[in-house]
This record gives C-alpha cells, structure tokens and sequence, in this order.
C-alpha cells in the first residue's frame, strides 16, 4: 500500500473516530438526553456516531482497493445514509420492537430521555426518514451497476 493510502486511511479512522466523529457525536447524545431537540439536531448526533464509524469502514475499504476520488465520495454517502439509518431504525425498534428479538427492553430509551428521532418526530416520520435514508444509500451505489453487489448486498437496502 502506498504511503499516500496509508495517511488518508489513518486520516479517515481518525477522523470518525475523534471529536468531529463517535466521540463528539457521543459526548453530544449523552449532554442532550432529558432535553428537548430538533429533528436537525438528532440528525446530527446520528451522523456524527453511526454514520461517521460506518461511512470510515466504507471508505477505509474503497481507499486500500483504489478506489478513485468519485467513487470514494459516493461511497462515502452510502455509508453516511446507511449509518443514520441504522440509527434511526435502532430508535424505532426501541420503540416497537419486542424483547425477546430485540435483546433490551424496548421503550429503554424514552425512559432515559434519549435524544431519538421518534422522540422528536414521532413513528410516522421516522418510517418515512428509514425508506429516505434507504433511498439515498441505493442512489448512492446506482453508478457502480454490477460492481456494486457487495454493497447492496452486505445491508438490507438491495430491493
């Protein structure tokens, strides 16, 4: 691997990992449970966790295959939406998942005051952000046609 690659990978960890990353995203869901929030603002807290981490694994993967700087940058985006959706179907399982499935106690987080979407802006909307989010990870993977399989088919976004 060249040394070009192996900065831009540490950068991409680094940076997902870091203050503008999980730990900030972290340290702003713990500050805002018990507090009223924006759908923008719960938004934010998703990217900066989930989809930092998982937009890294993505791009960590595409940089080491060589990936060029277009398909790089959509591949950052599939892994932006697919983080935030996992987050965001995360807080609705919380809400309407079973315990048994599930492995904690659904509605845990409403009791804790939890900064999530359905908190915010109820079940309906975050059904309709869930299918957005998908959406946007599909789009996102539509130019690789054949070749991006893998992707389509390492989530459950391939229909």
């Amino acid at each position: 691997m060249e040394d070009r690659t192996r900065l831009a990978v540490i950068r991409e960890i680094a940076l997902a990992a870091g203050g503008a990353g999980m730990v900030g995203g972290q340290v702003e869901d713990i500050r805002a449970e018990g507090r009223k929030l924006t759908t923008a603002a719960v938004r934010s807290i998703h990217r900066r966790k989930t989809g930092a981490l998982i937009t890294a694994a993505v791009a960590v993967g595409a940089l080491t295959a060589g990936a060029g700087h277009g398909e790089l940058a959509r591949l950052s985006r599939y892994g932006m939406s697919l983080g935030a959706l996992f987050q965001v179907v995360d807080d609705i399982l919380d809400e309407e998942g079973e315990l048994a499935r599930m492995g904690k106690t659904p509605g845990s987080d409403r009791r804790r005051g939890k900064a999530t979407l359905p908190a915010v802006a109820g079940l309906p909307r975050s059904h309709r952000e869930a299918a957005r989010l998908a959406g946007e990870a599909r789009k996102a993977l539509a130019g690789f046609g054949p070749g991006g399989r893998f992707w389509r088919g390492s989530s459950d976004i391939s229909s």
